[in-house]
């Protein structure tokens, strides 16, 4: 008998054993575990989001930053080397979002490159005879001025101290001593925004010495330019648009606003934005000193 009673209770244990989970159990397991991949769900979709918005925000600042670094340092040197009197001004713009800026080329020493025309030139003339050449290259844009009023032009060749312009003066210059018109080797670049190449994405874009527009920073939507002038000071009278030579030479500030947005949309089809405003002061020109 006491034999067939242990039989009987392993028998229990072995059943207890292999009846497996309980029906409670199952539905237990099965909310936990859709507990635990709805929310790895939820933090993987999170964090993509999050990745998304930091990749468009940095290529957003990024395109700001570059704009503002490289118009802000042009900006501050236009008119270097260049005359300041007359009607000469080494900014221009046709609209309240383009610019062109001028500045005058330097030698290895760092001084400007610069020569008094020595001989007079008619107009039509394409060759003018320098003091000297020394900096002058063929394929520099140029500017030649009299105190008075000037033009831009190309070097197309040089011959000692004789440089050749791809197109006739348009007037007369002195190369009479005391008189003398003076030749200056520039650099020009025009900011513009580009919205017909890629209308899905606005690119900003500079023209170096009258070449094609080449792309610089992706997704500039907007370039407001504002100008301060050296007059009514304070809080001196701010312009969108200079209307005469005269004010062109009062120009004492530039103020630039920018926006900048992401290249594409984050999950939600919305762009990331970012905008900005800089100000700043032309080393070289007069107002202001």
């Amino acid at each position: 008998m006491a034999r067939k009673s242990t039989d009987y209770t392993q028998f229990i244990r072995r059943s207890s054993i292999e009846r497996g989970f309980s029906i409670i159990e199952l539905v237990l397991a099965i909310g936990i575990a859709s507990l635990a991949f709805a929310g790895a769900g939820t933090l993987l979709a999170s964090t993509r989001k999050f990745m998304q918005t930091q990749n468009l925000r940095t290529e957003t600042v990024q395109a700001l930053r570059a704009t503002i670094d490289s118009m802000t340092r042009d900006l501050r040197l236009v008119g270097a080397c260049l005359p300041t009197t007359g009607d000469f001004t080494p900014l221009n713009a046709g609209t309240t979002d383009t610019i062109t800026m001028r500045t005058g080329l330097v030698q290895p020493n760092l001084t400007c490159i610069s020569s008094s025309l020595m001989a007079n030139a008619s107009a039509g003339a394409t060759s003018l005879t320098l003091q000297s050449s020394a900096g002058f290259a063929v394929g520099m844009d140029a500017y030649i001025y009299d105190n008075a009023n000037g033009e831009a032009f190309t070097i197309g060749a040089i011959s000692g101290n004789t440089i050749s312009s791809t197109t006739g003066m348009s007037r007369a210059y002195s190369g009479t001593a005391g008189s003398n018109a003076t030749v200056y080797a520039t650099d020009q670049r025009k900011y513009a925004i580009d919205t017909t190449t890629n209308p899905s994405v606005p690119t900003l874009t500079i023209t170096v010495n009258g070449g094609s527009p080449m792309p610089f920073a992706s997704g500039i939507e907007v370039m407001n330019i504002q100008y301060r002038l050296s007059r009514n000071c304070p809080p001196c009278d701010t312009v969108d648009l200079p209307s005469s030579t005269a004010d062109w030479q009062l120009v004492n500030e530039i103020i630039v606003n920018v926006t900048a947005r992401s290249q594409t949309t984050d999950l939600t089809g919305n762009y990331y934005r970012r905008s900005a405003q800089f100000i700043a002061k032309p080393r070289n020109m007069i107002p202001g000193g």
